[in-house]
């Protein structure tokens, strides 16, 4: 029987495709791992869970002491209630309340059409027992998704989705449903004394049958060819019609260096978290990667993309040098991208957003759509500037095609902040509010929810939401005034206007920091 994805308990609401847990509609924060306790418990209502299988479900193929898990129900009580988790003396924990599961309705999650196949890629397991190797397994899945992606026969879910099933990973069958994919790969690896050992296997949803398994072992320097011979038997599997030429078309161009290519996949993680010091470490990695090969498109991409998102919010260290880095950098990796959309789509939207290039951004990004329609990545970052350009319905289109590719993404708080931007300029303000909460039980930290947040709730005079995002961009960075960098992305002064009209109606003034709204 397939599990639901979405909880009522007590004045709880779990909603597990989109990792939220609101309170009476508001959004409660819990750390990763409580998050997926919670989720088991949930899932196994009916029954005392051991403490094994919760082990083993929250910490996959990791070797925890008992502590950990101990420490996780302390923070779920904390965050719940003192009885939301019962100890059950010898066996296990159980969920001490009455649950009902039913189709998760209300999230903005919309299913892919059904008219092209699709597929996910999960995360590849790590069979190395050494979690510091996870950013390589991820960077391998992550390669043969980009290759994959390229293909208009069918469609690949982004791989913020497909990842999120990491920790517990369910039958396919549930991942079908859930992410609307007809097939699903999944692949272990085991990195070793330059030897590359991977097994996999295509599954498809509907019945949950296995069309085939294979098994590989190389020299690591086979890597690259590698991951396009499981790619190519990927699509040859999905379609018949996809010849090996279009594979060998869809190749990003190969770095020389090895190690600057494990350096850009140690940086990724900590670019797409997108929080101060993570930037830091981030580009201190991409410094590397480059200085090993200085002319890697890819990593000049990202390297480009870590110093814009720095800049834009205003991060400690950002300044001119780093601007003239960014776009230096941009226009590099857009001279040697070739056909690779996420290397184009990244050039683009750094130059439209710190060059202020708006023609030659918008036009990248464009090209990049064009390139790979199934790319999240790029749909964000079009939808994100068309955005900023005054394109709303352009924008609208692309956001919402992001939500289309990347269900259950955790970095939905990006898209989904933005979208809520989109409507509150369309004056939609209540619509906006709502896509603001969502973002925010997504991510309470991003910044520019809460500023949407406080625009919207001035247009819809609700002194109290107004209230709630002041205090927690305050909590996120003190002094924050209507001068926030940000804005000066916006290249439609009307539309900038339209959202510094609603902060003021929200009561912040000109200059004021939003420690002291009137």
């Amino acid at each position: 029987m397939l599990t639901q994805s979405r909880y009522r308990f007590g004045e709880f609401e779990l909603r597990v495709n989109t990792r939220q847990l609101l309170r009476n509609d508001a959004p409660v924060a819990l750390r990763g791992r409580a998050f997926d306790l919670l989720v088991c418990l949930v899932e196994n209502h009916h029954r005392t869970v051991p403490k094994d299988e919760l082990l083993e479900a929250i910490w996959p193929r990791t070797v925890v002491i008992e502590n950990n898990l101990n420490a996780q129900v302390r923070s779920l009580r904390k965050a719940l209630g003192t009885s939301a988790v019962v100890t059950v003396s010898g066996l296990g924990f159980r969920i001490g309340f009455e649950v009902r599961g039913e189709p998760d309705r209300t999230s903005a999650i919309r299913p892919l059409p059904q008219d092209l196949p699709a597929i996910a890629v999960l995360a590849f397991r790590n069979l190395t027992g050494n979690p510091a190797e996870d950013y390589f397994a991820d960077g391998m899945a992550e390669e043969i998704l980009t290759t994959l992606s390229h293909f208009k026969q069918f469609r690949v879910i982004a791989r913020n989705s497909a990842f999120a099933y990491r920790a517990v990973q369910p039958d396919v069958r549930q991942i079908g449903q859930e992410l609307g994919v007809r097939y699903v790969l999944k692949a272990s690896v085991r990195r070793s004394a330059g030897r590359l050992r991977i097994n996999a296997r295509l599954m498809e949803t509907l019945q949950g049958s296995q069309l085939w398994s294979a098994r590989w072992d190389r020299a690591l320097e086979d890597m690259f060819d590698l991951q396009d011979e499981i790619a190519a038997r990927v699509a040859l599997s999905i379609e018949p019609a996809i010849r090996r030429a279009e594979v060998d078309h869809a190749r990003r161009k190969r770095p020389e260096s090895l190690a600057a290519h494990d350096l850009v996949l140690q940086a990724l993680p900590h670019l797409y978290a997108m929080r101060p010091h993570d930037n830091s470490v981030a580009q201190s990695l991409l410094e590397k990667a480059l200085a090993l090969e200085p002319g890697y498109a890819w990593a000049q991409a990202h390297a480009a993309w870590c110093h814009e998102q720095a800049l834009s919010r205003g991060w400690p260290g950002s300044n001119d040098a780093q601007r003239a880095a960014a776009v230096w950098l941009a226009r590099q990796a857009l001279a040697a991208a070739g056909d690779d959309a996420v290397i184009v789509g990244l050039a683009g939207f750094v130059l439209f957003a710190v060059a202020k290039d708006t023609d030659c951004g918008l036009a990248a990004l464009r090209r990049a759509t064009a390139l790979n329609p199934n790319a999240a990545l790029v749909a964000n970052l079009a939808g994100t500037a068309n955005l900023f350009a005054g394109n709303l319905v352009q924008a609208a289109e692309q956001l919402e095609r992001v939500l289309r590719l990347s269900p259950a993404d955790p970095a939905s708080f990006m898209f989904v902040s933005a979208l809520a931007c989109v409507r509150l300029l369309l004056d939609e303000p209540h619509a906006a509010l709502g896509l603001c909460a969502d973002s925010a039980a997504a991510n309470p930290n991003w910044d520019f929810t809460w500023w949407v947040t406080a625009a919207a709730a001035g247009e819809a005079k609700d002194a109290d939401r107004a209230e709630e995002a002041f205090q927690n961009l305050l909590r996120i960075g003190p002094d924050r005034t209507l001068a926030f960098p940000g804005f000066r992305i916006f290249r439609d002064d009307i539309r900038r206007e339209r959202l510094l009209s609603g902060l003021r109606k929200a009561g912040l003034r000109d200059g004021q920091a939003c420690r002291d709204p009137q």
